[in-house]
């Protein structure tokens, strides 16, 4: 896989992360549930297994950067995605 490749599925997840939440049901949302489609996170797990070798760490380095782009862009606290993707992300390295 090209080095380009990952972070542009990367951003384009992001993107239909934030567009998925539209088609959510609203009776969902008035019964109090919160609906989030983690496609972001399940990219990067897939890259630490298949893609990532032992001494390599480029799902973290990206679950970092796609984790502050999330928090800048859907949440108002800076650092909540980006601490929790990348934590995961080094557990599933471990």
């Amino acid at each position: 896989m090209s080095r380009i490749y990952i972070p542009l599925i990367l951003i384009l997840l992001i993107i239909l992360q934030g567009a998925t939440a539209n088609f959510i049901p609203h009776s969902a949302m008035e019964a109090g549930l919160i609906i989030v489609i983690h496609a972001v996170f399940l990219f990067l797990v897939m890259i630490k297994l298949y893609y990532d070798l032992e001494t390599t760490y480029y799902a973290l380095l990206g679950a970092v950067f796609s984790g502050l782009i999330i928090d800048i862009i859907y949440t108002d606290i800076i650092g909540v995605y980006m601490f929790s993707y990348a934590l995961m992300i080094y557990f599933v390295h471990g």
